[in-house]
């Protein structure tokens, strides 16, 4: 049971990543659009302001024209919107990961690799996954469709070592070697 979760959880792990490329291309094209003179050049006052915006994509830059907050629909996925440092660095995205209605929030503070990523899937599964500095999985909680709680640790290569969870009402741990070789723990009755 524990094994189904984890592939769920390494599911939005995957989509989670797709979710963050998107997030790139949106602060290149925004970057794009303020370069080329397509950012407002006036300020806008009470006579001059809309009731409503319609847009594909919308980029909101700070004074220097940097963009800092990039709001977008992805056709495969949904709505973005992301928050960037003052150098583009997307730090922080809230948004839809798969058509299914998943739906994800990163936080990676300065190095759009890093960071701790909570997440919802369609299915019911929910969770956290903490990245390194180098954007590898090391830490994941969560909980599948069925309930069944799940606690995952992995090392620097990105593989599962150590996991516990509760089938039912029985808690199990499991460890693994670098040769791939388990041991699971469960308690006697």
């Amino acid at each position: 049971m524990e094994h189904g979760v984890v592939e769920r959880l390494e599911k939005l792990e995957r989509q989670n990543g797709k979710l963050r490329a998107l997030v790139g291309v949106i602060v290149f094209a925004l970057f794009v659009f303020t370069a080329i003179g397509l950012a407002p050049k006036k300020a806008v006052t009470a006579e001059t302001a809309q009731d409503s915006i319609t847009a594909h994509s919308i980029g909101i830059v700070d004074a220097a024209g940097t963009v800092r907050i990039a709001m977008a629909v992805d056709p495969d996925t949904g709505p973005v919107i992301t928050l960037l440092t003052k150098k583009g660095v997307p730090a922080v995205s809230i948004g839809l990961v798969d058509k299914d209605g998943s739906s994800a929030i990163n936080l990676s503070g300065h190095t759009d690799k890093s960071g701790l990523s909570l997440f919802t899937a369609a299915d019911g599964t929910s969770g956290m996954i903490v990245d390194d500095k180098k954007g590898i999985t090391r830490a994941t909680v969560g909980v599948g469709p069925d309930g069944t709680p799940v606690v995952s640790l992995n090392d620097a290569a990105d593989k599962a070592t150590a996991a516990m969870a509760v089938a039912g009402e029985t808690p199990r741990i499991s460890l693994e070697d670098k040769a791939g070789n388990a041991k699971v723990i469960e308690p006697t009755k």
